[in-house]
């Protein structure tokens, strides 16, 4: 989200968070919780606002239903999915949208995965599945697709992602957000493989205060689109006014 911190530091105090590796203690959504409120405490001040694109996202509703009297607003990029049936239809968004080329890489670098040895060579795999991805999430790049990415960690994004699923089927998210008083926005693009309306549907009963912004002709990564970066900065800009 480089980009998103540069365009918004003309007018804002923007700090940013890294998440901890799979090293550092980065294995749960407990710890990547407590990690993000070291930062708050430490950099952002009182009553900071929260802005999180993707799994991003996910994490910042958790951190403000742990920590609802912390947080100004919160505001949600592309969110990832809390419930089942928002998986499989992201599962099916992105089939559809990759071409065979796409899917014979995709299922070559998904081998290369499940067989690797050594955390170097998940995290080389996991990075170039992600570099497909990236792409392929986006309707109309508005040039070259940069990874901005500074750490590729498999492990971590694999005991993270478990455990989030777990605390989905134990019934703990999305029901915490019962807890989050702030004001939340979802900036979702309308051709994203993950299913904004989906997911708004299955949190806007525990979110008291939440609020969808679609975004037309726009995928995963709003602020890389030809067509709607303009439409994104102006409704996040409004988001955090």
């Amino acid at each position: 989200m480089a980009p998103v911190a540069q365009e918004l530091s003309d007018s804002f105090r923007v700090v940013e968070h890294l998440q901890p590796g799979f090293d550092e203690g980065g294995r749960t959504v407990a710890y990547l919780v407590h990690h993000l409120r070291e930062t708050i405490v430490e950099e952002a001040g009182p009553l900071p606002a929260l802005v999180g694109a993707s799994w991003g996202a996910m994490l910042a509703l958790c951190y403000a239903a742990s920590y609802p009297q912390t947080v100004s607003r919160v505001v949600a990029i592309g969110c990832g999915t809390f419930d089942e049936p928002s998986r499989r239809e992201l599962e099916r968004r992105r089939v559809a949208r990759e071409t065979p080329s796409e899917r014979r890489r995709i299922e070559t670098i998904q081998r290369q995965l499940a067989t690797a040895r050594i955390p170097p060579e998940q995290d080389a795999a996991f990075a170039a599945l992600a570099r497909i991805l990236t792409r392929t999430d986006i309707v109309d790049p508005i040039g070259p697709v940069e990874d901005l990415v500074i750490r590729h960690d498999y492990r971590s994004f694999q005991a993270v992602w478990s455990d989030m699923v777990r605390l989905q089927q134990a019934g703990m998210y999305p029901q915490q957000f019962t807890h989050v008083s702030c004001p939340v926005t979802m900036l979702h693009g309308r051709e994203d493989t993950h299913p904004g309306r989906l997911i708004h549907d299955s949190l806007r009963r525990f979110v008291p205060n939440i609020r969808y912004v679609e975004l037309e002709r726009c995928g995963h990564t709003p602020w890389l689109e030809r067509h709607a970066r303009s439409a994104f900065f102006l409704a996040l800009r409004e988001a955090l006014s």
